[in-house]
């Protein structure tokens, strides 16, 4: 075991056994007697050591995934290496510790990634046939080796999102020491001069007495083993010397984030030159702690690292969340990053958030450009202010100060102005530049903290400001009546917003700017034209044609958090869902024009390297960074909401990957350089593929495609993978090149898969506008596949056109989709006010035979759904009886069905428990075999 032999070494058992009264005097003059094993097992330590550590022996962090390191604010113990192993000697130190397995106990680490203490358990799963007289025997119990000493031990709960609260005794050296608590709030006990006489600490969680719930099983979430040691002279002089920095360390720091620590040193070496008492000393060592904690360390970034922390070259956390960065139109290779200053959290909000960087790694702080005002009166009075808004009436002042309203002073209510979304561009024309940002808050009659619902707009000179505000607005609308507005009662509603100015190549010869929003409580993406000056629309809300001024995009799609930018002639829009501060899967749509129309083309963002598509990696888009446009090169920009710690929210940046024709894709990457854009432009390749594909069938594929990329053509040979065909419906083949460029891209093109003997095409909900839909019958159509079904959808009758009976049965059910939604989103659900809870679809006049039925499920609203399920009838008889209804897209086959009197009845009957689980289908197709 290692030994400190050193002028300042302290025996770890002198430390320990000290009473409080011979404690109060510091280690200098600690006696105690020593084990006669301790000297041979247990090492020593050093003042500064035990202080490092804050005196902390172990530190169990019961369950965690991470557990070769702490988190802030906590200490790996002197004795480990690990913060959770199976009881045993650690691998370096050979202290025995860890959890125990044993009759009684199986403690299991309940599911996390982290090394947060926080956000894992470890409990005791109890074997199945446990009986329930049992169940007060269950425990989780940790044992530390230690030498015979007093201990303060701290143990922490915090239970998982969806368990129980539970309460548990706890004993400690087999002593009941009390019952605590577990939340899901979190909460923790401290037990002071615990005795340990045989050289080991027992900690045991156990059931209360007369315990008979089985989802009560004892969890602990920490625990902590202490040194109970007086912080004296001896160690206050030993936590300055540890505190001052040498010239070379104190380079490393922002040089203001260390003068708290200086003044804290300095204060704490004169009160030694006195007689202070312990009262002073634990101020001092207060202070110089809080201090230590205030270093701010200047690091010199070469990679992206998304999702981790990121700092100005001053040390801060930077402050460009929902932002924009521009490239400097005059062509000096700096750019600029805007972006909301979450410095406070949520709120207060002081303003906008500027930085600038030469290289997009390092970003020199530019300070809050756009600022919002403590009172009305701060317009005239303060001289940022006064002198901003010299030429403003005292009206104009007050329209400003609607919007400036940082505090929440102007409504008894109190809600404070918020700023989101900020975005900017250079007007090239008016040699000014532009800020428009999601302004939002209270109004005069409503205390809502989104009432407003308008856009802002702020203008400056220089690209740092300072920002003037002009006003606020709302924005473009179709008339209340018109079906496609799916919020009437609040017109030209606007929230998250981008802005983009289209350069160069416009009918006009100049630049033309627009701004994209969100509209009718998000349901409705909006894009709009503007003024020449950027700082209005081009027409006047109420005098504005659809079509010509503005867009509504995807009525009722609930999209939000919009990206416009544009590659070789393609308008590109990517956007989020509406689930809060939740990630969510992304949407890309292209267009030949800023207004439209745009083709939605699903989720970009792809599972290389272990990224996570179903939440766009964890983040949610705000901007593009146009690189350069000629080589493809464009970073996605994107913010991990963390509303807990706003300040602090990550971002995520990656490379935009593009493919073939307008296709695009958004893989995860760990760490990446500015050279990772290489080679991901798009490129176009011709081949001969069928259209449509009979279900089982190994299609006729070309060995070899021709490939264009950059210009240049040649003949690549392809390696084809269609496991994808394995599923009726519009489905992909991929298929693997090597580009002009050397590197491996991927090619994919749509097939329509349908089963051999197809009778019935069924798009549930749809309205025939599908595009997927229309696709299918087309290509059926072309094959000279004759159907009975001619519409999408239909109530059980006659076909219009064929005659044959078909359709849903009742009244119990409504449709969800829109005119752009794919025949997986549309979909026939049953409405949660009808008494009959099933979903029946009707097929009659079938021939004699054996038929397939096969049925597409989708669930748009899976985060509120808790178990949305279906239990599968056919003719009466159960063929599944657990369909689950998930986030992606499934498909149930049902093969081998007889009709009865030449008809299938096809009926979802709810299974699932909770809210959330009513039944529902998106596309149902019958085959004869």
């Amino acid at each position: 075991m290692r030994h400190i032999s050193t002028a300042k070494r302290t025996s770890f058992t002198r430390l320990a056994l000290g009473s409080v009264a011979t404690l109060a005097l510091g280690l200098a003059s600690m006696v105690a007697a020593i084990p006669a094993h301790a000297d041979n097992f247990f090492p020593e330590f050093t003042i500064e050591e035990l202080i490092e550590h804050d005196y902390v022996l172990y530190f169990a962090n019961s369950g965690a995934a991470e557990v070769d390191s702490v988190a802030q604010g906590d200490f790996m113990g002197l004795y480990q290496t690990l913060t959770d192993q199976a009881y045993g000697p650690d691998a370096k130190t050979g202290a025995s510790w860890g959890y125990i397995v044993s009759d009684t106990s199986d403690p299991r680490a309940n599911s996390n990634s982290s090394n947060d203490k926080k956000a894992s358990v470890r409990y005791d799963a109890k074997p199945q046939d446990t009986p329930v007289s049992d169940y007060e025997k269950r425990n989780v119990t940790y044992a530390f080796g230690l030498p015979n000493g007093t201990y303060d031990v701290t143990v922490g709960y915090r239970m998982p999102s969806g368990w129980t609260d539970r309460s548990m005794d706890v004993y400690m050296e087999e002593t009941f020491v009390g019952t605590h608590k577990a939340t899901a709030e979190g909460t923790q006990y401290v037990h002071k001069g615990i005795e340990v006489v045989d050289g080991e600490l027992n900690v045991r969680v156990n059931s209360q007495p007369g315990r008979t719930n089985s989802y009560t099983d004892p969890a602990v979430g920490w625990i902590e083993v202490r040194l109970p040691v007086s912080f004296g002279v001896e160690e206050l002089q030993a936590l300055i010397d540890l505190r001052t920095l040498s010239a070379e360390e104190r380079a490393r720091y922002a040089p203001d984030s260390l003068i708290p620590l200086d003044e804290a040193l300095a204060n704490a070496a004169a009160l030694l030159e006195g007689t202070p008492t312990l009262e002073e000393i634990a101020e001092a060592r207060a202070a110089i702690d809080s201090a230590w904690a205030q270093r701010r360390e200047i690091l010199d970034y070469d990679t992206f690292r998304p999702g981790q922390a990121w700092l100005d070259t001053s040390g801060k956390p930077i402050q460009g969340h929902g932002g924009q960065v521009l490239p400097d139109p005059a062509g000096s290779g700096n750019y600029y990053w805007f972006g909301e200053d979450r410095t406070h959290g949520y709120q207060p909000m002081d303003g906008i958030h500027a930085y600038s960087s030469s290289d997009l790694y390092n970003w020199d702080d530019q300070g809050v450009v756009m600022r919002a005002a403590t009172s009305r009166a701060q317009l005239d009075e303060d001289p940022y202010f006064s002198d901003l808004y010299a030429d403003y009436t005292d009206i104009q002042k007050d329209i400003a100060f609607l919007d400036l309203d940082r505090d929440g002073t102007l409504y008894d209510h109190g809600q404070a102005v918020i700023f989101e979304r900020p975005k900017v561009a250079y007007n090239s024309a008016t040699d000014q530049w532009v800020m428009w940002i999601h302004t939002d808050g209270p109004t005069p009659f409503s205390s809502a903290q989104y009432a407003k619902a308008t856009a802002g707009v702020a203008v400056a000179d220089e690209p740092f400001g300072p920002y003037r505000y002009v006003d606020s607005y709302r924005l473009n609308y179709v008339p209340a009546d018109d079906p496609d507005n799916k919020y009437p009662s609040q017109l030209g509603m606007a929230r998250d917003m981008n802005l983009f100015v289209d350069t160069g190549d416009t009918d006009s010869g100049g630049d033309e700017a627009y701004i994209v929003y969100s509209s009718e409580e998000n349901l409705t993406m909006y894009v709009s034209s503007l003024d020449a000056s950027y700082t209005f629309l081009q027409t006047y809300p109420d005098d504005a044609e659809k079509g010509v001024d503005f867009t509504n995009n995807w009525p009722g799609g609930q999209r939000e958090a919009p990206a416009m930018f544009k590659y070789d002639q393609t308008y590109y829009m990517i956007t989020s869902g509406a689930t809060g501060w939740d990630p969510n899967p992304a949407d890309y749509a292209t267009a030949s024009n800023p207004l439209g129309p745009w083709t939605r083309h699903g989720n970009p963002a792809t599972a290389e390297n272990g990224g996570k598509p179903a939440t766009t990696h964890g983040s949610q888009s705000t901007s593009v960074i146009t690189i350069d446009e000629d080589a493809g090169k464009f970073i996605y920009m994107g913010d991990r909401w963390t509303p807990s710690d706003l300040a602090n929210a990550p971002y995520v940046w990656l490379p935009l990957d593009f493919g073939e024709e307008e296709s695009m894709s958004l893989p995860w990457m760990d760490e990446w350089r500015l050279e990772d854009l290489e080679g991901r432009s798009r490129f176009s390749w011709d081949a001969e593929l069928p259209t449509v594909v009979a279900l089982g069938e190994e299609p006729n594929l070309p060995s070899e495609i021709v490939m264009n990329e950059g210009g240049q053509t040649t003949t690549a040979q392809v390696d084809w993978d269609t496991s994808e065909l394995a599923l009726p419906g519009i489905r992909t083949i991929e298929g693997t090149v090597t580009s002009l460029s050397g590197k491996s891209r991927t090619i994919t093109a749509s097939v329509v898969v349908v089963p051999e003997g197809l009778s019935h095409i069924v798009d549930s909900g749809g309205d025939g506008t599908g595009l997927d839909y229309l696709k299918i019958i087309e290509a059926v159509q072309g094959a000279g596949i004759e159907i009975a079904t001619s519409v999408p959808d239909q109530s059980y009758g006659p076909d219009p056109a064929t005659g044959r009976s078909w359709g849903y049965v009742g009244d119990n059910t409504e449709v969800s989709g829109s005119a752009s939604a794919s025949w997986t989103e549309s979909l026939r659900y049953v409405l949660s006010s009808a008494d009959n809870r099933s979903l029946e679809y009707r097929f009659s006049g079938l021939e004699d035979g054996t038929y397939t039925v096969y049925a597409g499920f989708y669930d748009p609203w899976s985060q509120w759904a808790h178990d949305r399920s279906a239990r599968v009838h056919i003719n009466g008889q159960v063929v599944e009886q657990k369909r689950p209804i998930p986030a992606e897209e499934t498909v149930g086959i049902y093969a081998n069905i007889q009709p009865e009197d030449g008809e299938i009845a096809f009926v979802l009957e709810p299974v699932g428990d909770g809210e959330g689980t009513d039944v529902q289908v998106s596309w149902l197709m019958v085959a004869r075999d």
